[in-house]
Order: C-alpha cells, then structure tokens, then sequence
C-alpha cells in the first residue's frame, strides 16, 4: 500500500477489529469479556490536524463475526463519552513526563460519513481529531509523539508512539542537484531515453524507513473553440515510477540514503498508456508544465507493521503479529512527505514531437 494513501478511509484498519474476536480459534468461546482497546494514528506532518481512529474487540453471540461487524457499529465503537483521546509531545525525543518538555492535546469524537463499504459498517464512522497543530518534523531533534486512549470508567489505558519522520530537505537527484526547501527550487529537468535508465539518490531524514516515489505531470490543453473554456489543465499520475535499494548507517539499522533509477524506456512505456486514452477532439495543442515529484516518508513503525503483518488474515488469526500499542491492538506511525518541481528537458520533448503526433505538443 501506498505511503501516500496513509490515511483512516484507503489504509484498511478497520480489518483488525475482528482481531479480539472470541471466535477465533486461538481464543476460548465462552471466555469472559476483556475490553480490548484498538486504535490506529498515522500521523502526518503536512496536515493541520491529527485524526486517530479507536475502536474495541467484541463478543461473537452466537452470530457470524461478518455480520456483527457490517451491521453493529456499536459492537466495534466505544461511546465517545467513556473515553479520553489524548496526544502528547515530547520534545525532548523521549516519552518523558517533565511537563516542561511536553505539551498535549484532547481530540474529540468526529464523526466522518464518507467511509466506503466493506467488511466494517458504513458509511458513517467515529474518529476523534486534534485542534489544528503543526507538528515538529523540521527540528535537528525531532520529537516523540504518543497516543493515549482511557476508558474513563474503568481507568484502562492504552498507548502508542513514534517519533516524528523527517521531511527531505536535501534531496540529491540525478547529477546531484541540490534543493533548498527554504528557497523557491527551480524545476529539476529530468530527460528520459528508452535504452538507458534513469539513476537518482536521495539522502533519507531522521526517523524515516520507508520511502516511495510518485510524479505528477501537468498537461496543459488548449482546444480550437476558443473561449473561456478552452484552456484547461490535466493531471497524468504515475506512481512508483522507479526501483529503489535502501542503503543502511553503518552504525544503525536506518537507511542512510536510497539509490535506484526509473528503468530504460519506462517514461515512454506510460506515454504509450496515456496516449491510447486521449481524445483529441476541438485540441489544437498541448503543453507540459513544470509538474511534481512526490516524495513520500513512513516511520520504522509503519515499515514492520507492513513488513510483519503483510500476509495477516483477521478472520483465522487471533491478533495482529506485530503491534505497537501497549495495552491494546494497532499501529502508532508517522509519515512526512516533499514535493520537488520537475520538468522534461527539451530533448525528451523533441522525441514526444517525433514519434507521438496525437500528443499534439507544441
């Protein structure tokens, strides 16, 4: 699954629910019920706000666990009232109580209505979302993040943290071509051949583990009809361009920097795709504008979490082999993400002209 669609409605969390189920083969039927806290945080420093989704284990009565799940949010769901959502930074890079060295927020229940269907009710569903913050992901010490849920009733509590993931702030990328995010970057031109490969290097920030690639093309479409509407603007997106190989620190487990390339003739091989699926009706031309590498960054946190639990079934398996939540179930992860602007150089422009006439470049 993508970094970049990390979020509560595509990442899929909501399959570990059926984890506490009693109906498990590893667990006894008749057991007596344990409250089961299960939350997932993905935390992510681009946004203004934090979103952590809990939710409980439940009993099966005699009822396929299936049905129970579609059909009883209330089995899954606690009620808002017993329970307290609470994040906490620690800026000292620890889970240290010092107040002096953290700062917390309360979230409040949120009820999101856009959940697709699927094995869990929907499409309504409870989140529970910080005031707007910012969070630390530019600092040469970059903090800890936890997540508290208590149940206000029983005094349980459940816990997870991860330390922020940085952000690239000097990726190095084909000839080694700098970008300072504190000044506007100039657009990076990247020309693709069909025999040789495209090599890159970037250099990985702190806290960071996983990294994946993404461009988006801006194509600029200008029709024969004149008018206002005549002008308009595409989005081409191609995901996972390129392989990479993740170098570790000599002294840690962390990858220092990765290397790969955008395989020979792979640019062309996504033209020949969006090119059968034009329509050139009324176009009089086309142009490429400077356009987006995306750069997306997930926490250590979330690479075993894929990693461990990339074969788990819920249905056959009592719990989730790896978890990062104490007194509890789920994930607690940090991503981060960078966009560079990027253009095609003109010699890649003159090959499209060449041998893509329904392109209509100009």
């Amino acid at each position: 699954m993508r970094i970049a669609e990390l979020s509560f409605r595509v990442f899929g969390v909501f399959i570990l629910f059926i984890s506490a189920l009693s109906c498990s083969t590893n667990l006894e039927v008749n057991a007596p019920y344990q409250e089961t806290k299960i939350m997932y945080a993905i935390l992510d420093a681009q946004q203004p706000f934090q979103v952590v989704r809990v939710s409980k284990g439940f009993l099966n009565e005699g009822r396929s666990a299936l049905d129970i799940a579609k059909n009883n949010p209330d089995s899954s769901n606690f009620d808002p009232s017993m329970i307290e959502v609470k994040l906490t930074e620690f800026k000292n890079h620890s889970n240290s109580s010092a107040k002096r060295d953290s700062i917390s927020w309360i979230l409040h229940d949120t009820l999101y209505t856009s959940k697709e269907e699927g094995v869990f009710y929907s499409p309504d569903q409870i989140m529970y979302k910080t005031p707007n913050l910012v969070m630390e992901s530019n600092l040469s010490r970059y903090p800890v993040y936890r997540v508290q849920v208590k149940n206000k009733l029983t005094g349980s509590i459940a816990t997870g943290s991860t330390p922020a993931c940085g952000r690239i702030l000097d990726p190095t990328l084909y000839f080694k071509v700098p970008v300072v995010f504190d000044q506007p970057p100039k657009p990076i031109l990247i020309g693709f051949k069909s025999t040789v490969p495209n090599p890159f290097r970037i250099d990985f920030p702190p806290n960071a583990e996983v990294m994946e690639l993404r461009i988006v093309w801006r194509v600029k479409t200008v029709l024969s009809i004149g008018g206002p509407d005549s002008v308009h603007y595409d989005l081409w997106p191609w995901n996972q361009p390129g392989r990479m190989a993740f170098n570790g620190r000599p002294t840690t487990s962390l990858p220092d920097f990765a290397t790969g390339s955008i395989p020979a003739g792979a640019f062309y091989d996504f033209i020949d795709a969006k090119t059968a699926e034009l329509d050139n009706t009324n176009v009089a031309f086309r142009e490429f504008q400077i356009s987006d590498l995306e750069l997306y960054l997930a926490s250590g946190e979330y690479r075993k979490y894929a990693e461990v639990n990339g074969s788990y079934n819920a249905i056959t398996q009592s719990k989730p082999i790896y978890s990062n939540v104490t007194n509890g179930l789920g994930l607690v992860a940090s991503k981060n993400s960078s966009i560079l602007p990027i253009a095609i150089d003109p010699q890649t422009l003159d090959s499209l002209r060449a041998f893509y006439p329904k392109l209509k470049l100009k």
